[in-house]
């Protein structure tokens, strides 16, 4: 990606991955993902860390500071990283409070308070008088609307009437049809027809769904929400887990087989960090789907988990 990406998404990973990887997700569609920076997508490997994030926050013109419980990053002493003048969060934002950036952003997450300028160092005390916005998982869609308006007042949206997905699938109608005919009505009855009841059920996956699923460690079912896109084999979208959303991995549909993909969220027992991988198959049925979900890579094992979604209704209070 280009050095010149004007939105910049700061989070400690340890705080922050999910909401930072659900924030991206939300912001790509509407402002360019070659325009949002974050490090888990934009940074090479061997590259140099310090060096790239200075280049990327000293190019944005919109930094979004994700703040959670664990942003100051207490370590087991109770000194917090952030004052560490070698904490990349600190570099990011002391970088950008120093460039004068047009807006700095608190994203406050979950009903986290903002720091008080005595918690902080003095080269980023600046942030207390910056307004911030919540960002919370009870009214997320609210929540990103307001976080794109006022994005939207330093960065353009992307014009409404030129998707890029409009312009691949310009270009694949016309490649289908230089191959001629046979080939057309090929590809056609491989797919389904948009009249077809294999492209109607395809079709019908698309959309906001609901669940209550029955976490082992919890005393009740959470709801969460599942959002699906995509045609044909093809499986898109975000999937939310203890109410983050999440965006699917390897996301794959058939009509024999159902839907398969995985999504990631991050386990921390004291210093120890692992990456957990959570593994969904669902198989629709009339009016729902029926999902298995498996949680891999944790220190302990989690039980296979089975719960059913279904199609959220309109004035539905999802979380």
């Amino acid at each position: 990606m280009p050095d010149g990406a004007p939105i910049f998404i700061s989070y400690r990973r340890d705080d922050a991955a999910g909401h930072a990887r659900a924030l991206a997700l939300a912001l790509n569609p509407v402002f360019g993902a070659d325009r949002v920076f974050i490090d888990a997508d934009d940074m090479q490997p061997g590259e140099n860390f310090e060096t790239r994030l200075g280049v990327a926050v000293r190019a944005a013109s919109v930094m979004l500071v994700l703040i959670g419980p664990r942003w100051r990053g207490e370590r087991a002493d109770g000194s917090p990283r952030l004052f560490d003048p070698q904490d990349f969060v600190r570099q990011e934002l002391a970088t950008a409070l120093a460039a004068g950036s047009p807006l700095v952003l608190p994203l406050l997450l979950d009903g986290t308070p903002m720091p008080q300028a005595a918690q902080l160092p003095a080269d980023l005390q600046a942030l207390t008088q910056r307004h911030a916005l919540p960002l919370a998982h009870l009214h997320y869609d609210a929540d990103i609307a307001r976080v794109v308006k006022a994005i939207g007042v330093t960065v353009s949206p992307l014009p409404a009437a030129a998707p890029a997905r409009r312009l691949w699938l310009g270009a694949g109608v016309a490649a289908v049809l230089a191959l001629g005919g046979g080939a057309w009505w090929a590809l056609r009855d491989r797919k389904g027809s948009p009249s077809s009841p294999a492209h109607a059920e395809r079709q019908r996956l698309n959309g906001l769904w609901t669940a209550e699923v029955p976490y082992a460690w919890m005393p009740a079912p959470r709801r969460e929400r599942l959002r699906f896109a995509g045609e044909g084999e093809q499986l898109e979208g975000a999937v939310s887990f203890l109410g983050v959303e999440r965006p699917l991995q390897e996301g794959r549909y058939s009509a024999k087989d159902g839907l398969h993909f995985y999504t990631t969220s991050i386990e921390l027992l004291g210093d120890e960090q692992r990456e957990l991988r959570h593994r969904y198959h669902g198989v629709p049925q009339d009016s729902s789907i029926a999902f298995e979900m498996q949680t891999l890579g944790g220190r302990e094992p989690q039980p296979l988990l089975r719960f059913l979604a279904r199609p959220a209704a309109p004035n539905d209070g999802v979380p």
